[in-house]
């Protein structure tokens, strides 16, 4: 890694996802000036439409394609405003989960690589990665969740065989980037967090002490989709429609999710009780390797990701699948909230029906049942 003079830090958040990263880069942007106050800065550069995350950084250096909108600047002109940033600052804070695509043990649909980041890591003296890990199987239905609302179409079974992930191997790949030393793990479990928050856990990553100074985002800035507006969403992803087009479901449809938790819903596991057994049991080696070089964990005993009492209640609401009443409520209100999106949906799943593609036609069916 090519250094710059000066003794300066990078402070690379990388999420992972679901592990209440919107709700950290909500508090940073919230105490820019305060950590400023510290030495860091959380800089505005770069940070994406939502004024949150440094998304126009990473995507900058993964290049193209855009999906959905194109950086605003190169990646010289991003870099030399961090640059800029380390003439005032001793440190820079820079976070965007989409740093982890770069990470090949993360199996993203990319093929990216760490060396990508080469060029950000040489503004700095020193990278100090910090990353946040869920437990295995939590991450997993949350991640599908937050994916179903961009445009994956894959049931969950199938989710799970592409993007289970092995959290062992990409701190190994973040410590070849970075030096081991410069790798920080987190574990995220509210139980574990040092000052018993995420933002004083943060915080203390980066040696600072959480005061009353520091203001906590308030509202839920991350919503998920209840279970079946989640399997409808899936089903209009799976029609072929620009992502554009998919994306615009999901206000509505996030708006139904609300009702159903307002009348008194929960949401249902994804994985069975047995299933999800396995799945901890086929990661136990990975932790307790995870436990020993990264956390400083040598204990047999001594589990990464321990059971919870959300355990036995998971166990119990496990979801079923699509009800077919359901989907057709769902339709119903949604022609209510966004009519031009029933339209669009129509005419799509319509010509999805003459699709060569088995899971665009099967999606097609069902929607067009529950449209009537």
């Amino acid at each position: 890694m090519k250094e710059a003079s000066g003794g300066k830090t990078l402070y690379l958040h990388v999420g992972m996802h679901k592990t209440g990263t919107t709700a950290l880069q909500k508090f940073f942007s919230l105490n820019d000036r305060l950590l400023a106050s510290h030495g860091i800065c959380y800089p505005e550069l770069g940070r994406s439409a939502s004024l949150l995350a440094h998304h126009d950084i990473a995507n900058s250096l993964k290049g193209p394609p855009f999906p959905l909108r194109a950086p605003e600047k190169s990646p010289e002109e991003y870099l030399e405003g961090i640059r800029d940033c380390f003439r005032t600052f001793p440190g820079v804070l820079l976070s965007s989960e989409i740093f982890m695509r770069f990470v090949p043990a993360f199996r993203d649909r990319l093929e990216l690589d760490l060396s990508q980041l080469e060029k950000l890591a040489a503004v700095a003296d020193r990278v100090q990665v910090i990353i946040y890990l869920r437990r295995q199987d939590r991450y997993l239905e949350s991640f599908y969740s937050q994916e179903i609302q961009h445009d994956l179409c894959l049931d969950f079974s199938e989710f799970v065989a592409a993007r289970m992930p092995d959290y062992y191997q990409i701190c190994q790949e973040l410590a070849g980037f970075a030096g081991r030393d410069n790798v920080t793990v987190r574990v995220y479990d509210r139980n574990r967090f040092a000052g018993g928050t995420l933002y004083s856990d943060f915080l203390s990553a980066l040696d600072i002490e959480q005061t009353d100074s520091f203001v906590p985002p308030g509202e839920d800035i991350n919503p998920s989709l209840a279970p079946d507006e989640r399997e409808f969403k899936r089903l209009v992803n799976a029609l072929g429609l620009p992502i554009r087009e998919v994306i615009r479901f999901n206000a509505p449809l996030l708006q139904l999710s609300q009702a159903r938790r307002g009348a008194g819903e929960t949401g249902a596991a994804l994985f069975s009780a047995s299933q999800r057994t396995k799945l901890l049991a086929d990661c136990s080696e990975a932790n307790r390797r995870l436990a020993a070089d990264f956390l400083g964990r040598d204990s047999p005993g001594d589990t990464v990701f321990p059971a919870t009492a959300d355990d036995k209640r998971a166990a119990e609401a496990v979801y079923a699948g699509p009800d077919t009443v359901r989907l057709r409520g769902i339709a119903q209100a949604l022609g209510q909230l966004a009519p031009e999106l029933v339209k669009l949906l129509s005419r799509a799943a319509r010509q999805a029906l003459l699709s060569a593609d088995h899971r665009a036609r099967d999606s097609a069916a069902i929607l067009l049942a529950a449209l009537g």
